[in-house]
């Protein structure tokens, strides 16, 4: 493609297929140019048919009367930027500092919304403000409008605002499984799920509820049962209630989750290049969860290359959970793409950098596949001197407990001390053969663990 369109195809190429599908919907196009601009947008997003490229013949005005058309009709349902634009209303009744036109669509907002405006909260909120720059002033007639919506809705601002507080008891809780290991969250289900299908509710508390009950899902390993909660959320979508790019990658990001827990993973890796269409706070989780399904598909090359697409979002990124499994993939993606000594270099600078936030935080991910980038490069002494180091065999057994535990990391110790003649053959062997079972339960590890493990040992 020649430099003539690259910021419509830089724009055609953001597009999500819900996007698309949305402008088809609404668009009244006589334009039979324009509107072939827009199919070939859709079909473009959707990857329904292989991509087709744009005609450079066409007047370039009408490639930018469309990106404009489209980014105008998109940003007049986006509830982020709703949001925004909330916010900037607030702030000029705040300072006494709001112009005629502007009253005149804070006005009709008051006269339009109701209790299932996604920023119910936040409108209600600048109400009150409102009413008193109004009250003071003497301007009845505004006031009275102000006025009839606060009375109105008061009752179901007050249950909006109290959903929203325990909503933030039950994260603390959902939270804290998550981190432990221990606790019932199961109970917040049905009162999560009445609010996420209240249709009277604020669209903000709904969407807080979707994130906790996938969350809950995820703490008890069921995400496979959300397929009528995925259709019920992608239906608000198309109605434009929940509509926004931040929640849209999102809820793309989500669906890999849910494809991959059925280990449908071409359905999974679908979503997940999605997702990182849109670059958001979000964009290193997104990364990192299409490459850990690419990794898991064999698709080493590719993982590798999306994982180096996040480098400068790590260093930006204050979230040392995305930090740390970001680095544990990339070392995992070079070892399988058998670079095993920039693998262990680049563990090595992570390690060295962060090493009391990976013990914080996902430190068996990370220690995982760093030991395992130096035993490759059979340097045995530095994992023995890693592991008492950081007393890592104790950390091991506080993890035993939890679902995803294997004795991978007991296994690469196990070996590092055999070949650097710590321990004789006999014991070796003992070893082995204990570490094929879980120490916990005594049951035998699935096939595909052990056949892992002896892999990992036959290799060195």
């Amino acid at each position: 493609m020649t430099t003539r369109l690259n910021k419509f195809i830089l724009f055609a190429n953001s597009l999500f297929p819900h996007e698309t599908a949305y402008l088809m919907n609404i668009q009244r196009f006589e334009d039979e140019e324009k509107l072939n601009i827009l199919k070939l947008l859709h079909s473009n997003a959707t990857h329904a048919a292989p991509e087709v490229k744009f005609d450079e013949s066409l007047d370039r005005r009408k490639y930018s009367y469309m990106m404009t058309w489209c980014q105008d009709q998109l940003a007049r349902i986006d509830v982020d930027n709703i949001f925004s634009k909330l916010c900037d209303y607030d702030r000029m009744i705040m300072t006494d500092n709001i112009d005629l036109k502007i009253e005149r669509n804070i006005l009709k907002l008051f006269r339009q919304a109701g209790t299932d405006y996604y920023s119910f909260l936040k409108l209600y909120d600048i109400g009150r403000s409102y009413r008193h720059f109004l009250q003071i002033r003497m301007r009845h007639h505004a006031f009275q409008v102000v006025d009839q919506f606060l009375r109105k809705h008061r009752t179901s601002y007050e249950y909006a605002r109290m959903v929203n507080d325990k909503m933030h008891t039950v994260t603390e809780d959902i939270i804290e499984q998550y981190k432990s290991k221990h606790g019932d969250t199961m109970v917040y289900e049905q009162w999560l799920d009445s609010v996420y299908k209240d249709e009277g509710l604020d669209g903000y508390n709904r969407v807080l509820a979707w994130i906790r009950i996938l969350f809950i899902a995820h703490n008890y390993r069921m995400i496979d049962r959300l397929s009528e909660k995925f259709d019920y959320f992608e239906t608000m979508i198309n109605n434009s209630k929940f509509y926004s790019r931040r929640i849209l990658a999102n809820f793309y990001s989500q669906k890999l989750l849910y494809f991959a827990s059925q280990n449908k993973l071409d359905k999974a890796i679908e979503f997940g290049y999605l997702s990182i269409r849109e670059r958001n706070n979000d964009y290193l989780y997104y990364i990192n969860n299409l490459a850990a399904v690419l990794l898991r598909a064999g698709r080493h090359e590719e993982a590798l290359r999306i994982l180096l697409l996040a480098t400068e979002d790590t260093r930006r990124d204050s979230n040392y959970h995305n930090k740390i499994s970001h680095a544990a993939y990339l070392i995992m993606s070079r070892i399988e793409n058998k670079l095993y000594k920039q693998a262990e270099s680049s563990g090595d600078v992570f390690f060295n950098a962060y090493k009391a936030e990976i013990f914080e935080h996902r430190w068996h991910l990370f220690m995982t596949y760093y030991l395992r980038s130096i035993l490759l490069l059979k340097n045995y002494k530095k994992i023995i001197r890693i592991v008492r180091q950081t007393r890592l065999m104790e950390r091991d057994r506080t993890y035993m407990d939890s679902p995803n535990y294997t004795t991978v990391i007991p296994w690469i110790y196990n070996v590092a001390n055999y070949h650097d003649g710590l321990i004789t053959q006999e014991e070796f062997d003992t070893h082995t053969r204990e570490l094929l079972l879980h120490p916990l339960t005594g049951e035998a590890f699935p096939e595909a663990v052990v056949s892992s493990l002896k892999k990992m040992g036959s290799s060195i």
